[in-house]
């Protein structure tokens, strides 16, 4: 379709309603199956049915219970969320403080919260780093975040209101600040020295191994593939594996639900490149150890292995690990559309979503950042899986790297405070950073977003229509294609419920009209949900919902989801 039609290039929306039509249903797939469209001209219909960003259910021991797909998942940094004892910074505290408020309630004849169904919390161990992917203690609490006892109590609040917790887990490196690191370095007898990549300062000089002096005044050198201050850890020592496990166990034990398993593929892999099939093989035999311990311990764990790359590189993985942070389909639908969409799976994905759309539309290739936006939730939240959402995203919270200009800022945009208030200060703000983006009545804020159609508004709105409707987690997807690339149409279901979901690309509102010579059930189906800017009604969720006939009017760049029963 032409650039100055499609949804992501559009302006105010045409008045005007017009017709397409679909030419009839095609096969339905399992829920891992990425479906693409014949029509290369329609970005979202090309690549939009592949799982972005999202956990892949698909290893041999097993997918996540069926309920963890039901919901959101939540990923905070803690540092940047909620702050409760007024020293700018968050803590445990301030995520349990607001699982009424925001996250989950709890209570399912309620919609004002955003029915998260797990929370996944970034490192929260003790760290010398503000980010705490270089732990110094794996089984404390970072003082700044508060006690264990402030965990236990988090994890017992988020239980009862049947929200799961997850723990980013960083094992294949340690601080260099850890004790294990500095008795290496002290004593080369020691048992520490194995749980290292560590030998004699000798040859030329390898990327990846840096140079430490020990307290004799030797001169080692040590692996640390991500920086000097996180030294990998040596999985060929039976101990490291004994005390990974061990770790797991300790958190499993106090009620955790289970972990993001941060740098999956370099536990063997000891490079940013071409990782050797043999270094897959060990890597995969290592996360099949681990994960039965964990199953061990809590038959219902959920394990989600961080995997950038390639599709060929994540699916080498499918072997080692329950779920997969797939990455891939974020590069490939951020190429189909000049890096407008960039789903945030992991923590500090550069750039966020909204700053990519800005990007975009800066070089003139998107012309309304906020239908944009709203194009790429409608697909996060209807397709299967979980649908991960990173703090921020539902209020288009903005962030990106820092150039190197000596202020040390770096990636510190990426994970920005949380923005409450349009004020930017009130109570639980946090301050320990100041925003390069956020500013005060930028309109984006909890506050500002809190209003009848707006992007919290769709996102709470979407994620309650997934939670009530189980089919869109566990059920399976098919794709139906319209003779025009206009259209993304396809169906989620199972046995007892089917939907169809249609999402209008264009700038123009359009009616659907259906086939009568297929698919005749759906005339005359419940219209379930309407993305509708004019009456700034996001959802209906009726018994008796509104009928449709031949055709049914999805709104400019607009969702309508249909119900039937089979």
């Amino acid at each position: 379709m032409p650039a100055s039609t499609r949804c992501a290039n559009a302006g105010a929306a045409d008045a005007s309603t017009s017709t397409a039509s679909a030419t009839g249903p095609k096969p339905l797939f399992t829920r891992i199956m990425a479906i693409t469209s014949s029509n290369a001209g329609s970005t979202l219909a090309r690549i939009a049915l592949c799982v972005l960003a999202l956990p892949l259910a698909v290893s041999s021991a097993g997918s996540p219970p069926a309920d963890l797909r039901n919901n959101l998942v939540y990923e905070i940094f803690v540092r940047s969320f909620a702050d409760t004892n007024g020293d700018g910074i968050g803590d445990l505290r301030g995520v349990t403080s607001r699982l009424d408020t925001y996250l989950n309630d709890g209570r399912a004849e309620t919609n004002t919260d955003l029915e998260v169904g797990v929370l996944w919390l970034m490192p929260i161990f003790p760290s010398p780093s503000y980010h705490g992917y270089d732990v110094s203690d794996y089984e404390s609490i970072n003082p700044e975040y508060g006690t264990l006892a402030d965990f236990d109590a988090l994890i017992a609040a988020a239980h009862r209101r049947g929200v799961r917790v997850v723990l980013d887990l960083p094992l294949n490196h340690t601080s260099s600040e850890h004790p294990w690191f500095r008795k290496a370095l002290a004593d080369p007898r020691a048992a520490e020295r194995r749980y290292y990549h560590i030998r004699r300062d000798e040859g030329p000089a390898e990327r990846g191994w840096h140079v430490a002096s020990t307290p004799a005044g030797d001169r080692v050198r040590y692996f640390g593939l991500f920086d000097p201050s996180m030294p990998d850890l040596d999985f060929d020592t039976p101990a490291v594996r004994d005390l990974a496990k061990g770790i797991a166990d300790f958190w499993l034990a106090r009620g955790l639900d289970g972990f993001r398993l941060d740098a999956a593929k370099h536990v063997y892999g000891d490079t940013f490149g071409a990782i050797t099939d043999d270094q897959v093989r060990r890597d995969n035999e290592w996360w099949r150890e681990f994960s039965e311990a964990v199953y061990r311990r809590r038959p219902d764990a959920v394990l989600m292995g961080e995997v950038l790359g390639n599709r060929r590189d994540v699916l080498r993985y499918v072997s080692g690990l329950d779920g997969l942070l797939d990455e891939t389909f974020m590069s490939e639908f951020a190429a189909g559309v000049h890096a407008a969409f960039s789903f945030v799976a992991s923590h500090d994905r550069d750039p966020r979503l909204a700053s990519a759309l800005d990007d975009a539309k800066a070089q003139g290739k998107v012309a309304n950042v906020d239908r944009a936006y709203r194009l790429a939730m409608y697909m996060l939240l209807t397709i299967p899986n979980h649908p991960v959402v990173y703090m921020g995203d539902e209020v288009m919270q903005r962030g990106r790297k820092w150039p190197d200009d000596g202020s040390g800022v770096f990636d510190r945009p990426l994970r920005e405070p949380f923005p409450w208030f349009r004020s930017n200060d009130g109570p639980g703000q946090t301050r320990w950073f100041e925003p390069r983006f956020d500013r005060p009545g930028d309109g984006v804020s909890r506050e500002e977003e809190d209003r009848p159609g707006g992007m919290l508004d769709l996102v709470r709105a979407l994620s309650h229509l997934r939670a009530r409707h189980p089919a869109f987690a566990n059920g399976d997807i098919g794709a139906i294609l319209s003779d025009t690339p206009e259209w993304l149409v396809f169906e989620r279901g199972t046995d007892s419920e089917r939907y169809l979901v249609l999402i209008n690309q264009t700038a123009e509102a359009r009616a659907y009209e259906f086939h009568t010579d297929w698919y005749p059930a759906w005339i005359g189906g419940t219209l379930l949900f309407r993305s509708d800017g004019a009456s700034r009604r996001w959802i209906e969720i009726r018994a008796d919902g509104e009928r449709i006939g031949r055709t049914v009017r999805v709104p400019a760049c607009g969702l309508v989801v249909l119900r039937r029963s089979p």
